[in-house]
């Protein structure tokens, strides 16, 4: 398992759905669910490379239901043996303060709108209202508690991108055993979320431009995450496409129970995931889920596959407990061969060529940082320095922009992740890059040390 990549696939958590007497039971079941990757798959699969969440980190969207899963996930990815950055998300709909939906006349008009749209005219619509200056300033309010919370994993959202792409976080890619990519993209179906969510009357939208995942990198395989599976989407029609052709696993949340299925169109096939739910309903059929997913690259060259290995845990038994819900074979594992495109690796003196073009390139993305000189080199990357800096109270933000003369006038009122940006961009103008990256990890860590 040495070479293989492997991931937590999480979702609908539902932080601070626990009211009263839940709070100990939903509690304790997550409790059990970290008990289970340590004692029964942790052994197995050695550490962990990171946790895929599709939706439902929130039950109402409220900042303080992220502040308790920020914290959860922190342990969590201490015990799979990944940074605590290592975590990717995308938005559900309880991730929606559905209050400012209903209190906002404009969005509730948006929302139907769109909803109603011919299929025909939808992505143009979709287009023209992430563009209005009006819409777009108010239309992602309902998350705002969300992308908040997400911007510490770069998996930022706006109305401009609504989606996001670890391809894009250059030095963050994650390496398949053969040398290739394994990337994720991030999708958002809760643009018209609200109150009237259904899956016969009242479906999601999601838009083609969201899944216009890049095809001129053979070297990139991708796996899409997204909240809604794709019989809730108003747009199915035009998205199945671009899915089947162009990303070799598509992972889902919202349905609370397991639905895995390998799909071929005109020789592309892809694999969908629906997760099932950690914390789903507690009614008759009340059975908590969550997946381990491992890849890893078989042959080479034009004889190059995606090998998918799928560990599904439910929640049951005569001692109530985490367990296997698949073996066959003495095997705990649906296992999955997905054909890629022909990929040449490049020979090793123009991949090192290459790497150090890149490293110069993105030097904002990857700086050694320095401590004490006795101690050796400690090496950050984006995703950590992103997580750690967006994880410090706004005014210590604030406060080490302004001692390393990083703010301006025109910072005032913007967002906590703006800020950051900008203070980035003006350290590396500025020649102070290093300096930033050092005060921040020093600051980050000497607060978590005093918890």
């Amino acid at each position: 398992m040495a070479d293989k990549l492997t991931f937590l696939h999480l979702s609908d958590i539902h932080f601070d759905a626990e009211k009263q007497d839940r709070l100990e039971m939903n509690r304790d079941l997550r409790d059990q669910l970290q008990r289970d990757i340590k004692n029964e798959l942790k052994p197995k699969l050695g550490a962990f490379n990171g946790v895929l969440v599709t939706g439902d980190i929130a039950y109402s969207g409220e900042a303080c239901e992220y502040e308790r899963a920020q914290k959860w996930l922190d342990g969590l990815c201490a015990m799979i043996g990944c940074d605590e950055s290592q975590v990717w998300v995308v938005p559900g709909n309880h991730d929606v303060e559905r209050n400012k939906v209903k209190n906002s006349k404009p969005l509730s008009d948006i929302h139907k709108i769109l909803r109603e749209k011919k299929i025909s005219e939808l992505d143009n619509e979709i287009i023209a209202t992430l563009r209005d200056e009006t819409y777009k300033s108010i239309l992602f309010n309902p998350i705002a508690n969300y992308i908040k919370f997400a911007s510490k994993y770069e998996c930022n959202i706006t109305p401009e991108k609504p989606f996001w792409e670890s391809s894009g976080m250059k030095l963050n890619e994650m390496k398949l055993n053969d040398g290739s990519d394994l990337c994720f993209w991030g999708m958002t179906s809760t643009i018209v979320s609200d109150a009237m969510d259904d899956v016969n009357t009242a479906k999601l939208v999601l838009g083609r431009p969201q899944v216009l995942i890049p095809t001129e990198d053979p070297s990139k395989t991708y796996v899409t995450l997204c909240h809604h599976p794709l019989d809730w989407l108003h747009d199915h029609d035009n998205i199945v496409p671009y899915l089947n052709s162009r990303a070799r696993v598509a992972l889902f949340g919202h349905k609370h129970k397991e639905w895995i299925v390998l799909q071929e169109v005109e020789g592309n096939k892809t694999l969908f995931i629906v997760a099932g739910a950690v914390h789903p309903e507690r009614d008759c059929k009340w059975q908590p889920r969550y997946n381990v997913i491992s890849f890893e690259i078989e042959g080479k060259e034009a004889n190059r596959s995606l090998k998918v290995y799928v560990y599904s845990r439910v929640w049951g038994g005569k001692s109530p407990s985490f367990q296997t819900d698949w073996s066959k074979d003495g095997k705990e594992y649906r296992e999955y061969t997905i054909p890629l495109e022909v990929w040449y690796p490049p020979q090793a003196q123009n991949c090192l060529a290459k790497e150090a073009v890149k490293m110069e390139d993105q030097s904002c993305l990857m700086k050694t940082v320095r401590g004490d000189s006795s101690k050796p080199s400690q090496t950050t990357g984006s995703r950590e320095f992103t997580y750690k800096f967006l994880s410090l109270p706004f005014h210590e933000i604030v406060s080490i922009g302004a001692k390393l003369e990083l703010f301006q006038d025109e910072d005032a009122g913007v967002s906590e992740s703006d800020l950051v940006g900008r203070f980035c961009e003006r350290a590396q103008t500025q020649g102070k890059l290093q300096e930033l990256i050092t005060k921040v990890i020093s600051t980050y860590d000497k607060k978590k040390g005093d918890k």
